[in-house]
């Protein structure tokens, strides 16, 4: 874990707020955010942090993930949101490549699932302006990473449809566009034998989302932990003065939701269909749900035209 320079936080270890212990309650479906913005928003008293994951979220799922490009909605949306609420991007893409596609100075972003933490160029108002924060976690898995990388390119080359991205704390294999069942299964067999030599196997883990096979450093860290270690930078990880909002569509994202959950610092909407099995069971931890991206946008307009102050 590294804690980069002119960071204002000194420490070898995040400190985390006790865990709660977890909901169980089953529902049998998740109530739409958009319809449900005035419950949403009765938190008197109590002030407002935005998370919003990227692709799936303010960017449709795309075929390749370069042409996932925001949408000028999109990116209004953001803005304006983030005049009123602090709020930070958290994703699974580079830190850096996020940044260039959102392209906005006062948010904070956190890419590779959390692994790479920066606060906003621009000085804040408030309690956390007391410079720019850089925060990274597993560096030490970097050479690591870059060598599957290099394998993965290698051994999908040839195989119609396949993309290995580096995304410097996190690999992503995209396989959305692969054709061929038999090459799929190529794929899924490639990364486990990969994950799974002596080299590898202490170091690296799989995880699996919307068409993509994620490699992340063999480390306890997700998007949830960084959400809680964020809220701390920014001095707003009091449940009694702060509600947080994450706004994601992936498996990854769920991490985040338990994570505000179980801590009670906040809530989770998830961006997926009325068909979608989480929406439908109520298997997941969060809150609410809104059908797509347009929604998303829609919901982060009514928050600014109507959120508490």
């Amino acid at each position: 874990m590294l804690l980069l320079k002119n960071c204002t936080f000194v420490a070898t270890r995040p400190s985390f707020l006790k865990q709660h212990r977890a909901m169980t309650t089953a529902i049998t479906s998740l109530p739409n955010a958009i319809d449900n913005i005035s419950a949403i928003e009765q938190v008197a008293g109590k002030r407002t942090v935005m998370f919003l994951d990227y692709d799936g979220t303010l960017s449709p799922i795309v075929a390749r993930p370069e042409l996932a490009v925001l949408s000028q909605a999109a990116k209004d949306a953001v803005n304006q949101i983030s005049n009123k609420y602090t709020t930070a991007i958290v994703s699974g893409r580079a830190k850096l490549d996020v940044k260039r596609l959102v392209n906005l100075k006062q948010l904070y972003y956190a890419g590779s699932h959390g692994f790479d933490i920066e606060s906003p160029e621009e000085p804040l108002e408030g309690p956390s302006a007391e410079g720019q924060i850089k925060y990274q976690v597993g560096q030490e898995f970097i050479p690591v990473l870059n060598k599957v990388f290099d394998i993965l390119s290698l051994e999908t080359k040839d195989i119609k449809g396949a993309i290995a991205e580096n995304n410097l704390f996190s690999l992503s294999l995209h396989y959305r566009l692969v054709e061929d069942p038999a090459d799929e299964q190529l794929i899924f067999a490639l990364a486990k034998r990969i994950s799974e030599e002596e080299e590898f196997r202490s170091k690296i883990r799989l995880t699996y989302g919307k068409k993509v096979i994620e490699v992340r450093p063999n480390f306890d860290w997700h998007k949830g932990k960084a959400v809680v270690q964020l809220l701390e930078f920014m001095k707003l990880n009091d449940p009694s003065l702060v509600r947080s909002i994450f706004v994601g569509d992936d498996r990854t994202d769920e991490d985040a939701f338990k994570a505000l959950r179980d801590n009670d610092l906040g809530i989770g909407i998830l961006v997926a269909s009325e068909q979608d099995e989480r929406v439908v069971t109520g298997q997941t931890s969060a809150s609410y749900f809104v059908k797509d991206t347009s929604q998303v946008v829609d919901l982060l307009h009514e928050l600014y035209v109507f959120g508490a102050k």
